[in-house]
């Protein structure tokens, strides 16, 4: 009799087979799609409440911060514009005798140039002292006097230059201080001089004319 051989039972796979592997695989890629859609949606989210906040109460933080910056601009264009009328202020008179200051010497000094007349005529005082180096004129007189001998003396001069640290102006304060250290001097294209002087109220007093600065000895 034979003996009948024992066969081994198949073990069957069930659910393990290829198609279960495929259901799980799925499943894992729905779940992280599904993650992925709340990670978004909680970002819009927190997007949407940080932009709220920005508006309610950032932008007035920022807004008043501007408002500051912009007060600060503005307060230190002030502080400059203070700082340049200091600066014109102080700047030293060309002649420290001369209390009326350099608004006065300009004016006089340009309408000399310009030979406006109407205008030297407004800056001088009502008696003028106007003397003519070596001559016999002309003593006291009006303004409108010594307006109508300057219009006549100075002529043929182009232009005055009233720069005190010319060297021929140098000279003549220290070789003749005596005659011009009260004097604003001015030397013409021509070497005539023309020197002046201001009263308390900025009036031109005083006039002293020459034909030429080489008549001095200045060496």
């Amino acid at each position: 009799m034979k003996r009948r051989s024992k066969t081994k039972k198949e073990v069957s796979c069930g659910p393990c087979g290829p198609e279960s592997l495929k259901g799980s695989a799925r499943s894992g890629q729905i779940l992280i799609a599904g993650l992925m859609i709340v990670i978004v949606l909680s970002l819009v989210v927190i997007g949407s409440v940080v932009h709220s906040w920005k508006k309610q109460s950032g932008w007035k933080k920022y807004s008043g911060e501007a408002n500051i910056e912009n007060m600060q601009a503005q307060i230190n264009v002030l502080k400059k514009e203070i700082a340049k009328t200091k600066k014109v202020a102080s700047c030293p008179m060309t002649d420290q005798t001369q209390p009326a200051g350099v608004a006065s010497e300009f004016a006089f000094e340009k309408a000399v140039n310009d030979k406006d007349f109407t205008k030297i005529e407004a800056l001088m005082a009502a008696r003028v002292k106007y003397v003519i180096d070596s001559s016999d004129c002309c003593g006291d007189i009006t303004k409108k006097e010594a307006v109508a001998n300057l219009k006549n003396y100075i002529s043929g001069a182009k232009s005055f230059n009233f720069n005190q640290n010319q060297q021929v102006v140098k000279q003549m304060k220290v070789n003749l201080a005596d005659t011009f250290a009260k004097y604003t001097i001015g030397i013409a294209d021509n070497k005539m001089v023309l020197s002046y002087h201001l009263d308390q109220q900025g009036k031109v007093d005083d006039l002293m004319l020459s034909a030429t600065h080489l008549m001095y000895d200045l060496e």
